[in-house]
């Protein structure tokens, strides 16, 4: 679907921010973000497909249209309930439909093209999803995921067939994000970062994408939301200059596996601050504290230099995504210019 740019001098005052309870975060930014997507996917009251998802730090970003202000706002709530969500940013548009008649089709109708579409993607290759029934456009999915990732995929193709009401689910998937999902340390994709049928995953082209925006300071990168959906990225979020958006694009489409590059970021100048140089052993100091906070610490052993605001992070993480949870809580620190990741992960493989 394509998408008309929000205006984000109005965002900033509608943005319908809902902090929940301050503390460290006990799920990856990740979990919350295929968690969200599920949410939004099989919630009766809300075009789920027509949203992006995007959580640093514990916060989830809403972003796309919605036909009503109800259907904003219970978008913001289904978030609101996963574990591990600090606050929802709510920058949704409602834009009331031009034409919002159902599709008519019979069910079995609707149950062969959804059940045709699932078989025929590669990137559903390891997994065994299947079409259970059909009940008045109320298509039931079952089977087991190989991963979030393919969960999400198959609730997206079937949310976008003509015809489905809405999806409920009884897809099994495993509990955690799969750890082959953040090998980011080689330049070159590999069989670890690819389903059977050879289609990049999603969530590892949005890992990348944040890694390599974090590693770069040219771009505020925990100002930039990160979406990807078949390929396609979704960049959102707001940033302070015209070179810093372009900048930010041009990182994204250097990312194995990336499709097409939706620029949906806008330009909202700062207002003017007194400019206040952080010292090194300062910056050190407060990114070792952001790490303890987010739980960056448990079962790891993470070193942090810093040279004029360029962060280096060191030693062993048990996880890849731990990696780059790590990466982002330091690049939230003010004062640090970018983040370069010279740590190492331990071999060890989530189960998936």
């Amino acid at each position: 679907m394509k998408r008309q740019p929000i205006k984000y001098s109005l965002l900033a005052a509608l943005a319908l921010s809902l902090p929940i309870a301050a503390h460290a975060a006990s799920r990856p930014d990740s979990w919350i973000t295929m968690k969200a997507k599920t949410a939004l996917l099989l919630a009766e009251d809300v075009q789920g497909t027509s949203v992006n998802v995007d959580t640093i730090n514990g916060r989830v970003s809403l972003f796309g249209k919605v036909r009503s202000e109800n259907e904003k706002a219970n978008a913001a709530a289904e978030v609101r309930k996963i574990e591990g969500v600090v606050e929802v940013k709510n920058y949704l548009q409602v834009v009331a439909p031009t034409n919002d008649a159902k599709v008519q089709r019979s069910d079995d109708a609707i149950k062969s093209d959804v059940a045709s579409a699932l078989k025929a993607d590669p990137a559903l290759d390891n997994s065994s999803i299947s079409v259970k029934s059909v009940n008045k456009g109320v298509v039931l999915l079952s089977g087991k995921a190989a991963s979030w990732n393919d969960n999400v995929r198959a609730l997206h193709i079937t949310s976008g067939k003509p015809g489905v009401v809405r999806i409920v689910s009884e897809i099994d998937v495993h509990d955690t994000v799969a750890d082959a999902d953040f090998k980011l340390d080689e330049a070159k994709p590999d069989a670890t970062k690819q389903n059977v049928g050879g289609v990049m995953s999603d969530l590892w082209i949005t890992s990348a994408a944040k890694m390599k925006l974090a590693a770069d300071s040219r771009t505020p990168a925990t100002e930039i939301n990160v979406d990807t959906v078949d390929g396609t990225v979704t960049l959102f979020g707001m940033v302070p200059t015209l070179e810093s958006k372009t900048a930010a694009l041009e990182i994204v489409q250097g990312v194995s596996g990336v499709k097409r590059v939706e620029n949906k970021l806008e330009i909202v100048t700062a207002q003017k601050q007194d400019m206040v140089q952080a010292r090194d052993d300062e910056v050190q100091t407060n990114v070792k504290k952001a790490l303890k906070d987010r739980g960056d610490q448990d079962n790891a052993s993470i070193g942090v230099e810093v040279s004029n605001g360029v962060v280096r992070l060191t030693g062993k993480v048990p996880s890849w995504e731990r990696s780059l949870s790590a990466v982002y809580s330091a690049r939230s620190v003010q004062g640090v210019r970018s983040v370069r990741n010279d740590m190492t992960v331990e071999t060890q493989q989530a189960s998936r």
